[in-house]
């Protein structure tokens, strides 16, 4: 992991930065997402501040990639440094600053990184020679022995990410297939989203999401860099209208949190090719693992293993082991649509179909309180026929206590959960 500082000036933006950061990895370790910050040392803190810039499009050599970043050092502040946070493909999350990288634990921040990272700087093998004091020999045998054991200590950390890493290596080609892969659907724009980003042009400036907008914007990275950010706005897009909101928002986030579920099982080709494909029965196959590595989580989990039954070759959706315990084989079934269900979908698909039919721009909310008959059914196709032509707000409550037709009251192409005091059903 090396990250280098250059002095230069953005071309051609007007905005003020004058540092160029680039954090590098070689391709036998690629990392999900990576962010970045400044830190201002003063005499009794560390400061913390934003780069200012989201980052550019990673790009590729024969060795390495590459993560790069503008940031603003103010005059005040002519030696603030980078600090730069990470997440490898297992999950785990790190901190490097000043050239020294250290894991910690999730919900780590900023500012507490730094000062970690710093006072282990400052007390270990290389002193801060800036700091203005002169270094001084340790006391005696003691101290030294006390510094070796925490090098000794350092070097086993990394031996033991590395044996994960080795350990993972089966993996590791599909990992940057899926990256080179992105890198070239994403060359006409950036490969990371900014919160400023999902929160204007998702939610549509408003939020009603439990998660955080770090959660959210991770959510948001992690699978865009797994299966590209036209695959992210994609999911957001029907008949080539584009939906905002809190509900294709948490779309993303749950996605995330379900992919997750995949880090460090082997053996996924074949199950993210077909999740890309938005296969139903891939997403099935994904929930049933999240599910069970959810509670296990120490559980082996292997996907699409080849397995000889009798004289044939089978391969379930996937295997797991659970303390040495006998290999289990899972054959996930996504569950058929029940009649009912059925029947009501196709009631939808007749309402919505009428929207290839109508022309202007409107939102419409519909609340049915029962299962409407034939007749009822062609009376709301009449009133969405009639009341498309306005852009008026304005409710119409159906006959017989049937439900209620909720005219623009949100902008077209909104998706926002509003129940207009609507009383939940408990039946």
């Amino acid at each position: 992991m090396l990250v280098t500082v250059e002095e230069k000036e953005h071309p051609g933006t007007g905005y003020d930065f004058n540092r160029r950061v680039t954090l590098s990895t070689p391709h036998a370790y690629p990392i999900k997402w990576v962010e970045g910050r400044l830190v201002n040392q003063t005499n009794s803190s560390l400061g913390i501040t934003g780069f200012g810039h989201a980052g550019n499009e990673p790009y590729i050599d024969e060795q390495r990639i590459y993560y790069a970043f503008w940031a603003v050092v103010p005059a005040t502040a002519p030696k603030a440094a980078p600090i730069m946070r990470f997440v490898d493909w297992h999950g785990n999350l790190y901190y490097q600053y000043r050239h020294y990288t250290q894991r910690f634990s999730q919900n780590t921040d900023w500012s507490e990184a730094a000062r970690v990272i710093d006072q282990w700087i400052r007390t270990g093998p290389k002193p801060d020679l800036n700091s203005g004091a002169s270094p001084q020999p340790p006391a005696d045998c003691g101290k030294m022995v006390q510094v070796a054991r925490a090098a000794v200590a350092e070097v086993r950390q990394w031996v033991q990410h590395l044996q994960e890493v080795a350990i993972d290596n089966q993996n590791a080609s599909s990992r940057l297939a899926v990256i080179y892969a992105n890198l070239s659907k994403n060359s006409k724009g950036q490969m990371t989203y900014t919160w400023q980003e999902i929160e204007q042009d998702w939610l549509g400036g408003g939020s009603g999401l439990a998660a955080s907008p770090d959660e959210v914007l991770s959510a948001f990275n992690e699978v865009a860099a797994r299966f590209g950010r036209d695959w992210v706005e994609a999911t957001r897009t029907r008949n080539g209208i584009t939906s905002r909101g809190d509900a294709p928002t948490l779309y993303i986030v749950t996605q995330a949190q379900l992919l997750r579920a995949l880090d460090g099982v082997s053996n996924t080709q074949g199950l993210l090719e077909k999740l890309r494909q938005n296969d139903p029965d891939a997403r099935a196959e994904l929930i049933a693992i999240y599910l069970m590595r959810t509670g296990n989580p120490a559980a082996v989990v292997e996907a699409e293993p080849e397995v000889q039954v009798g004289t044939r070759n089978r391969k379930p959706d996937f295997r797991a082991q659970i303390a040495g315990v006998p290999w289990t084989y899972v054959e996930v079934t996504n569950p058929n649509t029940s009649d009912a269900q059925a029947d009501v979908r196709r009631e939808l698909e007749q309402l919505t179909g009428l929207v290839d039919g109508c022309s202007g721009n409107f939102a419409l909310e519909v609340f049915l309180k029962r299962e409407p008959s034939a007749a009822e059914l062609d009376l709301i196709k009449a009133e969405i026929r009639q009341g498309h032509q306005t852009a008026a707000q304005f409710t119409i409550e159906l006959p017989s206590g049937l439900g209620t037709m909720h005219w623009n009251q949100q902008p077209p192409g909104a998706m926002v959960l509003d129940d207009h005091g609507e009383p939940i059903r408990q039946d």
